[in-house]
């Protein structure tokens, strides 16, 4: 990572709950097919995805071409599982942003639908915003084997395709790229401003680097990396891809990669209210071009109001105090940078409160 204005991406710390007008829609056939985004590997169709904008907020259906096991995961790493298997031609999914009906606001709820029958309800998520300051995890879709499926379905425009066995490879050619079997896609939200100055990888560097290198389970359960993902790219092996789809009023972020566990058809949810707080709490060590830790940072660096988080003798400190620090150094005004530090405070002390566990990174600045 770069000395002090590099990293990758991020998700949203807003908690405010936004109110719009209920919903009225057939989610299977609604007209909003200019949004209509569909998953693919091996030429079959896994999923087809139907973004529908309410102002601000955003639902989203997805609509089964295969058979799956949805699961939805919590935040202490416990699933609930429910199998897909007969008739899915009457089976989707409806993620929910809160909305309002009558004199009540309906928080952000996830549905399993057979027809307009409730099958299941998960509600630990949180709106999807297409003014996030942080992408939004949505779910991930694991593939075991499509080459048994006698049935070729029609794919979409490239342009609203998100494919597995499009590994890229255009910007990565001075790396190693071992591999290639993708079976597995993470799908995140952000905002459209996430390309624009300053970008988000210079604004967010750190909490960019830890999205980009940790799988959704693993920050969900403390923040970890895959020590497959560890091991290769320390030998200089590209093991996980990301790519970016532009639409009218949102990006879609897609992290690929193999997972060798994978025995099923699957589809994730998980528990996404605290996804920043998770990212932005997480301890990080800055390492020096020869590996040897960063002790004197916080001396050098760390805000006032920063500060007291930092360790000076072990240079280890919450990642969002980089951050912060970063938009200082890059001329971002007190005010601005004041704010998100009362958000990540409350982050800490709701971690603490959870009594969740954290892992520590080291990260190499080059």
């Amino acid at each position: 990572m770069n000395s002090r204005k590099s990293g990758v991406n991020g998700m949203q710390a807003a908690r405010d709950t936004w109110v719009r007008e209920g919903l009225n829609f057939d989610p299977v056939l609604s007209n909003h097919n200019k949004e209509l985004i569909t998953v693919t590997k091996g030429n079959h169709n896994l999923i087809r995805i139907n973004f529908i904008p309410k102002s601000n907020l955003l639902d989203f259906v997805i609509i089964l071409d295969n058979k799956f096991v949805i699961h939805y995961v919590g935040k202490d790493g416990k699933e609930q599982t429910y199998p897909v298997s007969n008739n899915i031609d009457n089976i989707h999914i409806t993620y929910h942003s809160s909305r309002k009906n009558k004199n009540d606001i309906m928080m952000p709820e996830l549905h399993l639908k057979a027809g307009k029958k409730t099958l299941n309800i998960f509600d630990k998520i949180i709106d999807i915003n297409t003014n996030t300051e942080f992408p939004i995890p949505l779910f991930k879709i694991t593939c075991n084997d499509v080459t048994l499926k006698n049935e070729l379905l029609p794919t979409a425009t490239k342009n609203n395709t998100i494919d597995l066995d499009d590994y890229g490879g255009g910007c990565l050619k001075e790396y190693n790229i071992t591999e290639k079997n993708v079976n597995t896609a993470e799908i995140y939200l952000a905002s459209k401003l996430y390309f624009e100055y300053p970008r988000h990888v210079e604004k967010w560097p750190g909490l960019g680097f830890l999205q980009m290198m940790s799988p959704i389970d693993y920050v969900i359960s403390g923040v970890d990396l895959r020590a497959d993902i560890v091991e290769n790219f320390a030998e200089g092996n590209v093991v996980l891809a990301q790519e970016a789809q532009i639409h009218d009023q949102y990006v879609l972020l897609i992290k690929k990669y193999n997972d060798g566990t994978i025995n099923d058809n699957s589809i994730y949810f998980y528990e996404n209210i605290n996804y920043i707080d998770m990212l932005a709490t997480t301890p990080i060590c800055l390492t020096t071009e020869d590996g040897e830790e960063n002790r004197h940072y916080s001396l050098l660096y760390c805000s006032p109001f920063t500060a007291a988080y930092c360790d000076p003798f072990s240079g280890i400190f919450p990642a969002f105090c980089y951050d912060l620090d970063v938009q200082l150094q890059n001329n971002i005004s007190f005010e601005k940078v004041n704010r998100w530090h009362s958000i990540f405070r409350n982050s800490l002390e709701n971690i603490k409160m959870n009594n969740i566990k954290r892992k520590g990174f080291i990260i190499p600045q080059m």
